[in-house]
């Protein structure tokens, strides 16, 4: 027994077409208008998924502010010590002084001649080419009496200068005036501490006397205002003959 199937008539069949497609199909705008509305979200939802969010990067960049708060405030910046040197030259019972000149460090103060230490430069070679360099005289055999520590800032931890000090009665030349400042001598029972930094007056006795010694002072700001000072004698007075 052979069964036939029948095709059925075209008006009979299945359509594939979507109902916008469909001939004399009506659809209604705005069904048509919300089924794309919903495919252009879903659209979206998808390239959102797919696309990093700003915020996450910026949070995953980002420090948190934890991280600061419990940071340590940042050290003040580096400042090398100078180690420099006075040289004290004795005559006749006189001291001989410079004035600074303007625009230097100590202008218009008196003080012994003296200067910084250069890289793998002794003190006393220093003290000797200092000397030679604003006075033009050719110091004989200093002696080294004292060492000096200067802290500025009102702190005891902020360490800025050293020097040393030397003392002679012997040299050869004449003092002569240079860019440095002005030369004087000065009577050492009559010395003009009021102009000249005011730890000159704790120690420059002892130097005069040949003590030994070493001296600790602290300055307020950038060596305004002595605030306090610390003197230990090493030796007894040794005194040179002027």
């Amino acid at each position: 027994m052979t069964l036939k199937l029948r095709s059925l008539p075209s008006r009979d069949r299945p359509s594939t077409k979507s109902a916008a497609e469909r001939p004399g199909k009506k659809v209604r705008p705005e069904h048509l208008h919300r089924k794309m509305r919903s495919s252009s979200l879903h659209r979206q939802e998808r390239q959102q998924k797919k696309r990093p969010k700003l915020s996450s990067n910026l949070e995953a960049t980002s420090p948190k502010p934890s991280s600061f708060s419990n940071r340590r405030k940042p050290p003040e910046p580096f400042r090398p010590l100078i180690r420099a040197t006075l040289c004290l030259i004795l005559k006749d019972n006189k001291i001989l002084l410079l004035k600074k000149s303007k625009g230097l460090l100590g202008q218009g103060k008196w003080n012994a001649p003296g200067g910084k230490i250069l890289p793998n430069e002794e003190p006393k070679a220093c003290a000797v080419r200092e000397v030679f360099e604003e006075t033009r005289l050719i110091a004989k055999n200093p002696e080294e009496v004292g060492l000096l520590y200067f802290y500025n800032n009102s702190k005891r931890m902020s360490l800025v200068w050293t020097v040393h000090v030397f003392l002679t009665h012997e040299f050869e030349g004449v003092p002569i005036n240079g860019r440095e400042g002005r030369l004087e001598w000065f009577s050492i029972d009559a010395l003009p501490f009021e102009k000249m930094w005011e730890d000159d007056q704790y120690w420059y006795r002892l130097a005069l006397d040949g003590t030994r010694f070493e001296g600790w002072f602290y300055y307020s700001g950038e060596f305004e205002k002595l605030i306090d000072h610390r003197i230990e004698v090493k030796s007894p007075p040794n005194r040179i003959d002027a």
